[in-house]
């Protein structure tokens, strides 16, 4: 039987209790009681899973659960190897690319949809883009996030994805192109992406040993409709590649899983 994985706000890592096991944690998260207690209608001997964002994970037991507060008992912690590890000098290694979506806003069903998502497929971050032709302006941070951790809880990340607040097109390329790593541009007026020639240029590039910067790509969704022509003359002054998903003409959200998809599981 799967055990239920949640995100609490605390930092266990940096804890008396997450230093070790059989330690008492008090856990006093309103959202998080409520779910417990009136949704999930748990009783004390739960088992489950707590996660802190710090690439750790908690087994844990629930001994108490009142309207207010819990109360857990730490049974164990690991660290995935899927998803962190460190080399003996320290190094990073990482199996994929840590990718990052500049997202063009578009209808709230079809961004949040494209959100999940990535989410569970394991992107980086995401950046919502204010393009020329995005059909919104902003978003609901707080709905996104809780998103982004419901999405993290149900297919077993560790971490949360990032995100941040929406930036304008101009400021979203600088943003990209100071964050390191290897930056492209998603257009149907692109060359074919060609995925296996790309990955085997990143692998050749920065071998076994990376680094979380070294590995980044920062990948450009437009809206519907695609970027402007001033915007792609901007990208191009830029530098920046600018690549097909192929023949057909994808749908925003189509293209940013896809892409995703291509770049996180061909590792």
């Amino acid at each position: 039987m799967r055990i239920h994985r949640f995100f609490i706000e605390q930092k266990i890592a940096d804890s008396e209790e997450g230093q070790k096991n059989n330690s008492i944690l008090r856990i006093a998260e309103d959202g998080l009681i409520h779910q417990w207690r009136h949704v999930l209608r748990f009783e004390p001997g739960q088992k489950i899973i707590l996660l802190d964002n710090s690439g750790q994970e908690y087994e844990a037991t629930l001994l108490s659960l009142t309207h207010v507060e819990a109360n857990v008992r730490i049974d164990s912690q690991k660290t995935p190897d899927d998803f962190v590890s460190e080399s003996t000098d320290g190094a990073y290694r990482s199996a994929h690319p840590h990718v990052f979506l500049y997202l063009a806003l578009a209808k709230r069903d079809s961004f949040e949809w494209t959100i999940e998502k990535a989410t569970e497929l394991g992107v980086a971050g995401f950046v919502p883009v204010v393009s020329e032709r995005s059909e919104k302006k902003d978003i609901n941070m707080e709905r996104t996030r809780n998103m982004i951790k419901e999405a993290s809880e149900q297919s077993c990340r560790n971490r949360l994805a990032d995100i941040i607040e929406p930036l304008s097109f101009q400021k979203s390329v600088e943003h990209a192109l100071a964050s390191g790593g290897r930056t492209l541009v998603l257009d149907p007026r692109g060359e074919p992406f060609k995925a296996a020639e790309y990955i085997q240029e990143f692998n050749v590039e920065h071998g076994l040993e990376r680094s979380k910067d070294d590995t980044r790509v920062n990948v450009f969704v437009g809206p519907e409709g695609g970027w402007s022509s001033q915007e792609i003359d901007f990208f191009t002054k830029a530098g920046l590649p600018i690549f097909s998903t192929g023949s057909q003409v994808l749908r925003a959200e189509t293209a940013a899983v896809a892409i995703a998809s291509i770049l996180l599981l061909s590792y």
